[in-house]
């Protein structure tokens, strides 16, 4: 007899005893050593099967426990209760999901109508794959900087082994001479931004001191030459000469007007470069008022076009203006001499300068040889030429024949040898 009929033998020998056939039902099967491979199987049940007289049907329960129960010699196999399928745990197979999280997955509530939830839905759906496409491109593009870096390091160490530093390629290319104008653009300036990057590594502190050097001093007699290119041309375009004063000049003459053409036309770089002296970091970060604006505006004019009249001394319409206002305003002979020496103003002796007649040409060429002469001026003052033009202009109106002239209040001292505005008679 094989071990599946010993297994067998003692519900055999029931069925010859006394027992009716009801009881037969209700004896519990032992376990089987058929499923003993099989242990992440729950429970076996025959639920289907027909009991008469409305008994359970026998129940096959095979458990993890089953190869301990057979181990215990002591025990017999058909002494263990009948166990039910309520109360039987049922075990999922180890390859798959867990059934329920162990706890509360924390969600947005279901919330709108039908076509609010679809919006949602679609919402979330293009976050997910915004987020999937930009975690695609950054490891996309963390590889090409790999491959790219790889490729670098092999070129360096191909010029390394022919004996070229990397100097040397970088002096044949850019050199105008050697016609690689297509490598200078293509491989260098296509890219906007590449060669200010280069250069600010250039001058970063983590670079040597004798590179900082060479770069700093390069770049600082760079801003001179192009500050000295400005000032030039506005030397031989004449922007700050004016021969002749008139009305229509004083009138119209503002430092505003000037400023915006150095700054837009004539001399950027220069007056970036006196920006930058007269803004600091602080002001820029709280702001300014249109008021104080204008004021720093006017500083920057004025000191420009000081060192354009220095530079050139045509350059020295700004100073003309400034004495024929310090003279109209009552200043006097000593302080318009000061802002002369300053850059500021023209000279007193430039402002009220006139024109030698025909008789004092005479006497100074009439002076002995011993003596050196002075210098004889052919062009008036800026006072003479403001007054000729408009005694001329107030001519032409009179010469129409209608004209009206109203004067009060005019007064003349005889013993004051310069009439200036604002000061009254006795």
């Amino acid at each position: 007899m094989n071990s599946a009929q010993s297994n067998f033998s003692p519900a055999l020998s029931s069925r010859n005893s006394k027992h009716s056939p009801d009881s037969l039902w209700n004896t519990p099967l032992p376990h089987l050593n058929l499923f003993q491979s099989y242990p992440q199987v729950a429970t076996l049940g025959l639920n289907n099967c027909p009991s008469p007289r409305g008994l359970h049907p026998p129940t096959f329960v095979v458990s993890d426990a089953a190869q301990d129960e057979e181990t215990n010699q002591s025990s017999s196999p058909l002494s263990s209760a009948p166990s039910s399928p309520m109360n039987t745990p049922r075990r999922r197979a180890m390859s798959l999901p867990p059934l329920s999280s162990p706890s509360v997955i924390q969600s947005s509530p279901v919330v709108g109508s039908k076509e609010e939830r679809l919006a949602i839905k679609r919402r979330k759906s293009a976050r997910k794959r915004q987020m999937t496409l930009a975690t695609s491109k950054a490891i996309a593009l963390e590889v090409e900087e790999e491959s790219q870096k790889s490729r670098l390091e092999n070129v360096l160490r191909y010029l390394e082994n022919q004996d070229v530093s990397l100097g040397e390629v970088n002096e044949y290319v850019f050199d105008p001479h050697n016609g690689q104008g297509s490598h200078r653009w293509d491989g260098f300036f296509r890219e906007h931004g590449r060669a200010t990057r280069i250069l600010n590594w250039w001058v970063a502190s983590s670079n040597s001191m004798t590179a900082w050097g060479e770069v700093h001093e390069w770049a600082v007699q760079y801003v001179a030459n192009a500050v000295s290119r400005e000032a030039g041309a506005i030397t031989r375009q004449g922007i700050l000469r004016k021969p002749i004063i008139d009305n229509g000049f004083v009138e119209d003459f503002s430092f505003e007007n000037l400023y915006q053409s150095l700054r837009n036309q004539f001399a950027t770089v220069t007056t970036c470069i006196f920006e930058s002296l007269a803004t600091s970091s602080r002001q820029l970060a709280s702001g300014l008022t249109p008021a104080r604006m204008g004021k720093k505006r006017m500083v920057i004019t004025s000191s420009i076009l000081a060192c354009l009249g220095e530079y050139s001394l045509f350059n020295n319409v700004t100073k003309r203006m400034m004495a024929l206002y310090l003279y109209a305003t009552g200043s006097q002979r000593q302080p318009i001499t000061v802002l002369s020496h300053l850059g500021i103003s023209e000279s007193y002796a430039n402002l009220v300068a006139k024109i030698p007649s025909e008789s004092d040409k005479t006497s100074a060429s009439s002076v002995s040889d011993s003596m050196k002469p002075k210098r004889i001026r052919k062009v008036a003052g800026t006072l003479k030429q403001l007054s000729d033009f408009m005694r001329q202009k107030a001519r032409d109106v009179a010469a129409t024949g209608l004209y009206g002239v109203v004067y009060d209040n005019i007064n003349f001292m005889a013993k004051t040898a310069e009439q200036i505005i604002g000061r009254k008679g006795l």
